[in-house]
């Protein structure tokens, strides 16, 4: 914390913009009329956003213009990509959507060292395929979900230390699933891909950054359970941006 001001008993912390700086705090505020005392403790939390890049070195995507997360793919036959980051062990939760849907586009979770070109029925992957199918490290559905199309939001919760995934369409759970993804195999990554042809696709994710996905949504302002965050739909019980 940088600065502590106060203005008619408000007070206003300023917070430290060097990562290094990041922290749990404990603050004690006291007030006085002359006569009496009071005193008040409040913990304040510091982190830090981690921008999340895609590695373009696995497929056709860039970046459209200045904002990090929304993405054009070109894609190829059976091209899926991943992002450079590593997500967070736990219970987390993210939402995407496809602003240019094309036309066999499918989102999710890979694990390991991510590959460029693989089947969405790879062994490393779990996705949710443009039909309702979802794919659960191999070719075969495990179960049909609802389709998706241009302007659904997807959201994924998945709990790494259980190693399980939720995919909900609209903010409509597609039922949960049991993950090939098990930590020992290495990190989970978010990926999106082209199962089947070389359409164009326009991709956004929201980590809790951007409600209205670059503009493309009106902005709802939910956050998780600690207060963090900018999703679309209120992130399920226990997890976490």
């Amino acid at each position: 914390i940088t600065s502590i001001t106060e203005n008619n008993g408000v007070f206003t912390l300023t917070p430290s913009t060097t990562s290094a700086h990041a922290g749990n705090f404990a603050l004690r505020l006291k007030a006085s009329d002359g006569v009496h005392t009071t005193s008040h403790a409040i913990t304040v939390d510091l982190t830090f956003s981690t921008p999340m890049t895609f590695d373009t070195s696995l497929g056709g995507w860039t970046s459209i213009g200045d904002n990090i997360d929304e993405w054009h793919f070109q894609g190829t036959n059976s091209t899926y990509t991943a992002y450079s980051n590593i997500l967070p062990t736990g219970k987390r939760y993210f939402e995407t959507t496809f602003t240019q849907h094309g036309n066999y586009p499918f989102v999710g979770l890979v694990v390991g060292n991510p590959v460029g070109n693989v089947q969405y029925g790879s062994a490393d992957y779990i996705g949710y395929y443009f039909n309702g199918n979802l794919y659960v490290g191999g070719p075969n559905p495990s179960h049909g979900a609802g389709d998706h199309t241009n302007g659904d939001i997807i959201g994924i919760a998945f709990d790494a230390d259980n190693e399980s995934v939720t995919f909900y369409k609209n903010n409509a759970s597609q039922g949960a699933v049991g993950s090939i993804l098990v930590q020992s195999t290495g990190p989970y990554f978010p990926s999106a891909g082209d199962a089947a042809n070389s359409s164009t696709y326009k991709y956004v994710a929201n980590w809790g950054q951007d409600s209205s996905f670059a503009g493309n949504k009106t902005a709802q302002g939910n956050a998780d359970e600690n207060g963090i965050g900018d999703f679309y739909y209120s992130p399920p019980s226990g997890y976490l941006a």
